[in-house]
């Protein structure tokens, strides 16, 4: 097995890249995302910046090849409204679903 190392803001930056990449190889010209990652958001949308160097990097390169799109447009999705991807996500690394919470009455 590969070791995993970074924090969960990279992972989000090369999966945005990684999402990027196949859609430009399927020839897409319009892309509309969805992400629960606000930092990604935020950065990619010129809203926010980051001054750690392999971001940064991260995010030149996501901005290069946002160049090859006619139009792209990032949302920011808060995790809670998107239980479909969350429950993706959980499958892809093997866990298991989130039972919902029941929230208890007051007395």
């Amino acid at each position: 097995m590969l070791g995993c190392y970074g924090c969960n803001n990279e992972a989000e930056l090369r999966a945005l890249l990684l999402t990027l990449d196949l859609a430009h190889h399927a020839k897409a010209d319009h892309l509309h995302v969805f992400s629960d990652s606000r930092f990604v958001v935020d950065c990619v949308n010129g809203l926010d910046r980051t001054d750690i160097a392999h971001l940064s990097v991260l995010l030149e390169q996501i901005s290069e090849r946002l160049a090859g799109f006619k139009t792209i447009e990032l949302c920011w999705l808060p995790r809670q409204r998107n239980a479909a991807a969350d429950r993706l996500a959980r499958a892809a690394l093997g866990l298991s679903e989130k039972t919902p919470k029941v929230k208890k009455r007051r007395k």
